[in-house]
């Protein structure tokens, strides 16, 4: 018997949802839910391949630890230190906040899917409704 399928048209950061539902299921026991969920999710981490690793330069990691220590310890004049710090560092910090808002659109498109649906009785009683919830789009009742 095929594995049935659904297409999902959604925005892409509806997918990364239903990944983080997936990834939250992962625990749960059964060879064939486990392969369904790892189809499904290997398919959506494709798409979102390149919105998965948008990480922080080093320099932007730097001066982020470095305003985090300023904060922490709120020693006199923390706060001119951070500013100048800001100032310093704009360039950095203005590429920092253009990734982020690239990737918030990014995350605003639509795109669409052909994923398994998972019969719901191959999850056990361990299962949650939180669980179910996130992945009601491709469970199969």
């Amino acid at each position: 018997m095929a594995q049935e399928t659904i297409k999902i048209t959604q925005t892409k950061g509806e997918f990364l949802e239903l990944l983080k539902g997936l990834w939250s299921a992962s625990h749960l026991k059964g060879k064939k839910l486990s392969v369904l969920i790892n189809d499904n999710a290997t398919l959506i981490r494709n798409l979102l391949d390149n919105l998965l690793w948008v990480n922080p330069s080093d320099e932007f990691a730097a001066i982020a630890r470095q305003i985090s220590r300023l904060q922490k310890a709120k020693e006199d004049g923390w706060e001119a230190k951070v500013i100048e710090l800001e100032d310093a560092n704009k360039d950095i910090i203005d590429a920092r906040n253009t990734q982020i808002a690239n990737m918030k659109k990014a995350l605003e498109e639509e795109a669409t899917l052909e994923l398994k649906l998972i019969p719901d009785e191959l999850f056990t009683d361990e299962v949650t409704a939180n669980i179910l919830f996130s992945l009601d789009s491709i469970v199969k009742k």
